[in-house]
């Protein structure tokens, strides 16, 4: 009787089963029943670093910059850097657009800036298509009004602000446009930051219009470069193999060659338009800009007191010239050549820049021109730099420890600049070969018998 109750109550529950979802849903041709609709994973961009808590980034997109050589567009990348650092801020690299045929990609390695960055430009725009940032939007420009004779410069290019001129500005309590520009920034920044840690935001994005450059390097500034470029010195990707011999003295000429353009100096209204095209010769060039150029008596006057100073012989030291090896410059190689015995001629291009960067940066001594691209090996270099009087950007950069001035006239160096920065640069030389501090050389030459 008991058992006739069970099997009565299992044949109610499976005739309520059928009644409630149908036959169809215990079928074997049934459809199955849909799943809950999963969205795809979102690959999220590299893990930031903890700079601040919450994170905030700096990114300006520098594309629409006016295009110049490499050593002029990187003011505006050293413009960047400049407030990323002095603001607490995580960098965003964007390539720049540079002419003379630079190939930007290899310099953007050398120098180590989109490791550096740790996001990069596709990563801000993933960020910000994906909502993962908040965008905080400031310019330092106002659009630029437009000039019927030059309309696509007028579209294209925002007007440059100097950060040098802000900052004096500020310092100096002057009402000027561009003092404004920065303290609006800070305002801005401040905002910005005050509103991420109310709103509880892990990641806000300053998004930098305008074209703000930046010239004399500071101590943070070549820090955060100097980092950059290490790190890719150690990776085998970005890596340029230096082929200075390990235990030779180096010291590294840069010799600023022609610009690609001739142009010839007409004087109109107060200003000087260029007209003509070829190539330069050096004396065309000098012509046109005479603080660009130095007398092959200074690079040997300089050179000289270089070796004498540091207390070893010329035997000792390799001398390399590096230049963008112009074939009317060729008279100057030869009288350089003469003036100073042994001179090796590296002649570069577009193709090779990156790796004359990274060798004028790796001297032992630098001698440098009045150049931007001068000024990046400079802020890469942990050795003495030779600066002319007149290389104003590099002269008075605070940021460069071991920068001693020479006259450009004569070639006359301050001497007691160079020994505290010849002490410098072979206590760091020496640590970096992994060798004790440098005591009495004994018989050993070059930098095993400085290291010694």
């Amino acid at each position: 009787m008991r058992t006739d109750k069970i099997v009565l109550l299992a044949a109610t529950c499976a005739a309520l089963l059928l009644l409630v979802f149908g036959w169809s849903s215990f079928s074997d041709a049934a459809e199955p029943v849909p799943r809950a609709t999963v969205p795809a994973p979102v690959r999220v961009p590299p893990t930031l670093p903890p700079v601040l808590p919450p994170t905030l980034l700096l990114s300006n997109n520098l594309s629409g910059c006016k295009r110049d050589g490499f050593g002029s567009m990187f003011n505006f990348i050293r413009g960047s850097v400049f407030l990323a650092v002095t603001g607490n801020l995580t960098y965003v690299h964007h390539p720049l657009r540079a002419t003379h045929g630079a190939d930007v990609a290899s310099l953007d390695g050398v120098l180590g800036l989109p490791t550096a960055s740790k996001c990069d430009a596709v990563c801000a725009e993933r960020m910000i298509a994906n909502r993962f940032v908040h965008v905080v939007s400031y310019s330092f420009a106002k659009p630029r009004p437009f000039d019927p004779k030059r309309p696509q410069a007028s579209l294209r290019h925002p007007p440059v602000l100097s950060l040098e001129r802000a900052l004096v500005d500020h310092a100096g309590g002057r009402n000027s446009s561009a003092a404004a520009y920065l303290e609006n920034w800070e305002a801005t920044l401040a905002a910005a930051r005050a509103d991420a840690v109310r709103e509880g935001r892990k990641r806000v994005l300053l998004d930098v219009r305008g074209c703000p450059r930046k010239y004399l390097v500071t101590a943070e500034m070549r820090d955060w470069f100097l980092a950059a470029h290490d790190a890719a010195q150690r990776d085998a990707a970005t890596r340029v193999p230096l082929s200075f011999h390990r235990d030779r003295v180096v010291v590294a000429l840069h010799f600023r060659s022609p610009d690609t353009k001739a142009p010839l100096p007409i004087y109109k209204n107060g200003t000087k338009e260029f007209v003509g095209g070829g190539e330069q010769s050096h004396d065309e060039f000098c012509a046109m800009w005479p603080d660009k150029c130095q007398s092959s008596s200074y690079y040997s006057a300089v050179v000289g007191q270089a070796v004498r100073w540091a207390g070893i012989s010329r035997d000792e030291v390799d001398v390399v010239l590096f230049t963008e090896g112009k074939p009317k410059a060729q008279a100057k190689y030869d009288e350089l050549q003469a003036k100073i015995p042994g001179l090796q001629v590296r002649r570069g291009n577009g193709s090779t820049f990156a790796s004359d960067i990274a060798h004028l940066a790796a001297a032992d001594v630098l001698v440098t021109a009045n150049s931007g691209v001068s000024l990046i090996a400079a802020t890469l270099s942990r050795g003495v730099l030779l600066v002319g009087s007149n290389h104003d950007y590099i002269r008075q950069s605070d940021g460069l420890p071991n920068r001693v001035s020479c006259d450009v006239a004569t070639g006359a160096c301050d001497r007691r600049a160079f020994a505290a920065g010849w002490r410098r640069a072979v206590e760091s030389k020496c640590a970096r070969r992994g060798a004790a501090q440098p005591v009495d050389r004994g018989a050993a030459v070059g930098w095993e018998g400085l290291c010694s």
